[in-house]
């Protein structure tokens, strides 16, 4: 899609994991933040630094940790860097240099551990997928002609948005937001000052302004995203749902309606074993079931050295949030420069109100010009 033209700080902000507005659990709130929680956020030149909420929780202070730049680089910023911060590689040949800059990457099938390049103990796996992640930072190919890759299912999907500057492409992603002032016309794909609900063409679901329904389905029947009642589920694994009755079975499988991070709300198989899946991955959910996800939900990382907003070389070198739910992180390029990103379902999950998808169909928190 071409997306994340600058990777941003990248929290995901969860019940439990917020960089503002009330919280609970880590301090009190005045007016802005936690104190004392962290958030990555963007250097000068395109790196990655941390800020923490002041004492008094009324924002957060400068952005440290970041590398100096070297003279003549255009920071795109008039921020002054950290000098208080020197970069240190003694006894390092890979990782963090402490200063938000790295000390090299490793080659592949081998993950950074302490400073040291070793052989990596993730086992990738493309087993019936064509694109998207192998599960340990590699992957399985990628989408021809502008295609999507379902992080799922690991098919490609033509987003399409001919004629459309707002609402879904069709592959879980959005052709655009409308400007203030301005609503989306779901039906019709276009922002106008105001949006008068209408059901043409539509006995079931949500009216194309979002705001009220065009009605509901009878018993065993499940309304389509074109807004008709069907007999049958419409929607395969992969594809996105509003409840289970939309979902078929796969492969005699049950599946469930669920919205899982670092995809959306879609349809996905139970399961009992990562060989049940495509993904290879069988994951437990919040209610304690256990349900088909991303590969990255149970690639290994015992040898991740790189939080959120970290600099990275692959998904393996990226670690795990260390609260709330302690998601799995991704690494993310832009150009040569590489960092840690949260895992997200939607915009509402980011700090910088923009979940978007790397180019493996993975979604995760960027800089909101992405969206």
């Amino acid at each position: 899609m071409g997306f994340l033209m600058r990777v941003s700080f990248a929290l995901s902000v969860m019940a439990a994991v917020v960089g503002c507005g009330p919280a609970s659990g880590g301090g009190t709130t005045t007016t802005g933040c936690v104190p004392g929680v962290t958030q990555a956020c963007l250097c000068p030149g395109g790196a990655m630094g941390v800020q923490t909420c002041n004492a008094g929780g009324s924002g957060f202070d400068a952005c440290a940790g970041c590398p100096v730049l070297d003279a003549g680089v255009d920071s795109g910023s008039t921020a002054t860097p950290d000098a208080a911060c020197t970069p240190n590689c003694t006894g390092r040949v890979c990782g963090d240099n402490g200063c938000g800059g790295t000390c090299g990457g490793c080659p592949a099938g081998q993950a950074c551990n302490a400073g040291v390049c070793a052989p990596s103990t993730c086992t990738p796996s493309c087993n019936g997928r064509v694109c998207g992640s192998d599960g340990c930072g590699g992957m399985c190919g990628t989408c021809a002609g502008g295609g999507s890759c379902n992080a799922m299912t690991g098919q490609c999907c033509t987003p399409n948005c001919a004629g459309r500057s707002c609402g879904t492409d069709g592959c879980g992603g959005i052709c655009g937001s409308c400007p203030a002032g301005l609503v989306c016309d779901s039906v019709r794909g276009s922002c106008t000052p105001t949006c008068t609900p209408t059901c043409a063409g539509r006995n079931c679901g949500p009216d194309n302004c979002g705001t009220g329904s065009c009605g509901s389905c009878l018993g065993g029947q499940a309304c389509s995203p074109s807004g008709t009642c069907v007999s049958a589920c419409f929607a395969q694994v992969g594809d996105t749902c509003a409840t289970d009755a939309d979902c078929c079975a796969d492969r005699g499988v049950t599946t469930r309606c669920v919205r899982l991070t670092g995809v959306g709300t879609v349809c996905t198989a139970a399961c009992a074993n990562n060989s049940d899946c495509v993904s290879g991955c069988c994951a437990p959910l919040n209610d304690g079931t256990r349900a088909c996800n991303v590969s990255l939900f149970c690639a290994s990382n015992a040898a991740c050295f790189a939080p959120v907003g970290g600099t990275c070389s692959g998904d393996a070198d990226c670690c795990r949030e260390t609260t709330g739910l302690r998601n799995p992180t991704a690494c993310t390029c832009v150009g040569a420069n590489c960092a840690c990103a949260a895992l997200c379902s939607q915009n509402a999950d980011c700090a910088s109100g923009c979940c978007a998808r790397r180019t493996d169909g993975v979604r995760v928190c960027a800089a909101a010009t992405a969206c």
